[in-house]
């Protein structure tokens, strides 16, 4: 039978490329997606993750669930929300960002974090150390916010949200072993085949690679 996947997303944009990505490594899968961009919104407003909205993404997550076998949370700054909701379900529920974040800990000394929200970069940052603590590591962790560049991308210059990324990612490579983008949506904006010296992770991939190895 045909993997059921569910992908829980706040950036509407994303849908369309997690369903391709899934499509190329799991094309006979089942994708279902629900959409909430007002999950992001009011963690935006706040500063940070409401109690309300930790108990919609466990509602969330419950729902689809009982209909999937597996469920992909692609906010990272939802990550705590997921955290907190993991062990209550007896199906998988992945964060995006798990998968760059081992990654990124394996065999590096100095990490670079990169994020146009602060409400990203805390718990990517946090999810580092734990890993890192975890596997016995100390890893010193450099953690930068790229700002405006989010407020650019959502009034749709999406240009200067990529050259102020690019911009920030050339100068923390200058200073690290690797460096993470702490959001999905950043992924694209290096552009193809631009060398900055070390590794830039980005969520999607990897996680989309963790997917398939599970259900696989």
């Amino acid at each position: 039978m045909p993997a059921r996947i569910a992908f829980l997303h706040t950036v509407a944009d994303l849908d369309e490329s997690f369903r391709a990505m899934t499509a190329d490594r799991l094309p006979d899968a089942q994708v279902d997606a629900v959409v909430r961009p007002d999950l992001l919104a009011s963690t935006l407003e706040h500063g940070r993750l409401l109690d309300e909205t930790v108990a919609e993404v466990a509602r969330l997550v419950h729902e689809a669930a009982r209909d999937h076998d597996l469920v992909m949370v692609t906010c990272s700054t939802l990550g705590p929300a997921v955290d907190a909701v993991a062990d209550e379900v007896e199906v998988p529920v992945l964060r995006v960002d798990t998968a760059m974040a081992q990654t990124a800990v394996d065999g590096h000394d100095r990490i670079g974090v990169l994020a146009t929200l602060s409400t990203t970069l805390e718990p990517t940052t946090a999810l580092l150390r734990h890993i890192a603590r975890r596997l016995g590591q100390d890893p010193v962790i450099e953690s930068v916010l790229c700002e405006g560049a989010f407020d650019a991308a959502r009034a749709g210059r999406q240009d200067e949200h990529d050259a102020q990324v690019a911009g920030a990612i050339i100068d923390l490579a200058s200073r690290v072993d690797v460096v993470v983008l702490a959001q999905a949506s950043m992924a694209g904006a290096l552009g193809p085949g631009v060398e900055v010296g070390v590794d830039v992770l980005t969520s999607p991939s990897l996680a989309l690679d963790a997917l398939a190895r599970l259900v696989g």
